[in-house]
C-alpha cells in the first residue's frame, strides 16, 4: 500500500480536519466531532481494511487489547513507513517516542469505568480522551512521534488502537442500545465516504463481529 500510494492517500484522509471527527481540534472542543469520533473512525477501519484486502483477502485489522498487553507490540518494531506526504506536501517518516511523553498505558479498572458510563457523550468523550489524556489520546501519547499528529494513521499501530477503541464501543453498545450520537443531516454522514451513522451504528451491520467480547 506505501509502494502504490494507496496508504499516502488513505493517511491523509485523517489529516484533512474538514471532516470534523474529533472532540479537540487545534486546541478547540468540537461539538460536532465529539458526536462523530466514534462513528467515523469505524468507517476509517472499515475502508482500509477494504485496501488491505485487495492485496490479501484474509485480512483483518487486529487489536491492541492495551489493557491486558501494556507493552508495544514488538514485531511492529521495524514497520515504519518511509517516504510518505503531507497534505501541504512536506515528506516525513513515520517515528515514535515511546512512554517518553505518557508513560502508560490504559488500565483495565480505567476502562471499566469508562464503561458503567450510560450518556453517550459522556461516554465518548472519555473513550477519547480529555483528561488530559485518557483512553484514546493516552494511546497516542504514549507512543508518540508521528502518533501525536494528525497523519498519526501512517504508524500502523493506529489502525490497532482504534479497533481496540472500536471493540471497547462494540462492548458498551451491547448494554446501552438506545444510545447514540446527536447526528441529524450532513453530520450523519462519514464523509468522504457515504455512510450514514445508522449504516455504521452497530459492527454485526457491518458484516463483523468481536471475538472478544468483555475486557
Amino acid at each position: 500500500l506505501v509502494a502504490s500510494g494507496a496508504y499516502n492517500k488513505i493517511v491523509n484522509i485523517h489529516e484533512d480536519m474538514k471532516h470534523d471527527m474529533h472532540g479537540r481540534m487545534h486546541g478547540m472542543i468540537s461539538k460536532t466531532g465529539v458526536q462523530r469520533f466514534l462513528g467515523w473512525h469505524r468507517a476509517y477501519l472499515i475502508e482500509v481494511e477494504k485496501e488491505f484486502q485487495k492485496i490479501n483477502p484474509s485480512v483483518n485489522i487486529p487489536y491492541w487489547q492495551w489493557t491486558e498487553n501494556q507493552n508495544f507490540p514488538e514485531w511492529l518494531n521495524d514497520l515504519l513507513p518511509q517516504n510518505l506526504t503531507t497534505l501541504g506536501g512536506k515528506v516525513y517518516n513515520v517515528t515514535r517516542n515511546i512512554g517518553v511523553n505518557q508513560p502508560s498505558l490504559p488500565t483495565k479498572k480505567s476502562i471499566e469505568e469508562i464503561l458503567k458510563i450510560s450518556d453517550y457523550t459522556t461516554f465518548t468523550l472519555a473513550l477519547e480522551g480529555w483528561q488530559p489524556y485518557g483512553a484514546h489520546n493516552q494511546v497516542h501519547v504514549y507512543v508518540g512521534g508521528t502518533m501525536e499528529e494528525m497523519y498519526s494513521p501512517a504508524d500502523p499501530v493506529f489502525w490497532f488502537n482504534h479497533a481496540e477503541i472500536d471493540r471497547i464501543w462494540s462492548i458498551w453498545q451491547a448494554t446501552h442500545a438506545n444510545g447514540h450520537p446527536s447526528l441529524i443531516g450532513q453530520p450523519a454522514i462519514m464523509d468522504p465516504w457515504a455512510y450514514r451513522y445508522k449504516d455504521i451504528a452497530v459492527t454485526t451491520g457491518l458484516g463483523y463481529t468481536y471475538e472478544e467480547t468483555q475486557l
